[in-house]
C-alpha cells in the first residue's frame, strides 16, 4: 500500500516545473536576443575594422610608395679599426653587421634631417623677400616658377596624405609655412616625399590659405593646385640626376628648380602618366 499522496505536493510540483519552465523560456530568449545583439555588434565591429583596413591599405597604395621589403645592394669601405669594431658589436649583439649598419644608417639620417630641417628654417628678413619679390612679378608669365617641396612625410604622415587628398601645396608651423607665401597663380610645384622620390605635380591655382595645425591657429599655409598629376612611379633623387645631370637639397622645405630640370622632371611625368 502506497503513501498517500499530498494533493499540494502535485500542486507544487506542477507549480515547480511551471516556473522552471518559464525561467527556461526567459533565459532561453534573452540569451538569444543577447546572442543575436552580440553577434550583430561583432559582426558591425569586424565590418567596420574592416573598412578601416581596407580603407588603410588603399590609402597606401595609391598614395604611398614607400616598401621596406625592397633592399639595394650597396659596396662601402671601412677603416680596418671601425669593421674591428662592428664585428665585436655583431658578436656581442648577436646582431648581423648589415642590420647594425642599417640601423646606423637610419640613426645618422634621422640626425641630419634634423639639422636640415633647422638650416632650412626661414628668418624674418627672408619672409619679407619672398612677399615682395613675388608681388612685383606675380601677373607675368615670365615670371612662372617651379618649386620642389617636401610633403613632410617623416615629420607626420598624415600632412603628406592631406596635401595629396586635397590636391594643394602645404607647409606647417613658424619658420617653414612661410615657404607657401613664394608661390604665385602659374607657378609649378613638384610633391617630393623622403625617401620615395616627387610623388605629384600641380600648378599653383589658389589664394594663400591660412589653418588650424594641431591645435594652433594659422599654422598651415597651403595654395590649392590645378592640372593634379599623381599615382606614377616615383621620380627618385637617383632618377632625378639621371634625368636633369645634378642633384638639389631634396631635405630641404621647399627648392626651387631651374628651367632645364623643371623640363626634364615635367617630360618624365609626361611618360609615366601616358605609358599604358
Amino acid at each position: 500500500m502506497g503513501l498517500p499522496l499530498n494533493p499540494h505536493d502535485g500542486i507544487t510540483t506542477v507549480f515547480r516545473l511551471c516556473i522552471c519552465r518559464l525561467l527556461t523560456i526567459t533565459v532561453d530568449v534573452q540569451y538569444n536576443m543577447y546572442y543575436i545583439y552580440l553577434t550583430t555588434f561583432c559582426s558591425a565591429c569586424i565590418e567596420v575594422n574592416t573598412m578601416s583596413v581596407r580603407k588603410e591599405f588603399l590609402k597606401n597604395s595609391l598614395f604611398n610608395q614607400v616598401d621596406d621589403s625592397v633592399s639595394a645592394p650597396i659596396s662601402i669601405r671601412l677603416p680596418t679599426v671601425l669593421n674591428n669594431e662592428l664585428d665585436e658589436l655583431s658578436l656581442s649583439l648577436d646582431r648581423s653587421k648589415s642590420s647594425l649598419i642599417s640601423e646606423f644608417i637610419k640613426a645618422g639620417i634621422a640626425a641630419a634631417n634634423e639639422l636640415l630641417k633647422e638650416h632650412s628654417l626661414i628668418s624674418d628678413e627672408m619672409k619679407e623677400q619672398f612677399v615682395d619679390q613675388r608681388e612685383d612679378n606675380a601677373a607675368s608669365f615670365m615670371d612662372r616658377k617651379t618649386f620642389m617641396l617636401n610633403t613632410n612625410y617623416n615629420n607626420d604622415e598624415e600632412t603628406h596624405f592631406d596635401m595629396l587628398k586635397n590636391q594643394e601645396a602645404a607647409a606647417f608651423c613658424k619658420g617653414w609655412k612661410e615657404y607657401i607665401s613664394q608661390l604665385s597663380k602659374g607657378d609649378t610645384v613638384y610633391l617630393y616625399q623622403s625617401g620615395v622620390g616627387i610623388i605629384a605635380s600641380g600648378v599653383v591655382d589658389g589664394e594663400l590659405v591660412k589653418s588650424e595645425h594641431y591645435g594652433v591657429a594659422d599654422d598651415k599655409y597651403a595654395k590649392s593646385l590645378k592640372d593634379f598629376k599623381t599615382g606614377f612611379k616615383a621620380i627618385s633623387a637617383r632618377r632625378f640626376k639621371e634625368l636633369t645631370g645634378g642633384g638639389a637639397n631634396f631635405r630641404r622645405t621647399m627648392v626651387e628648380l631651374n628651367s632645364m630640370q623643371s623640363y626634364a622632371i615635367a617630360q618624365e611625368i609626361e611618360r609615366l602618366t601616358s605609358a599604358p
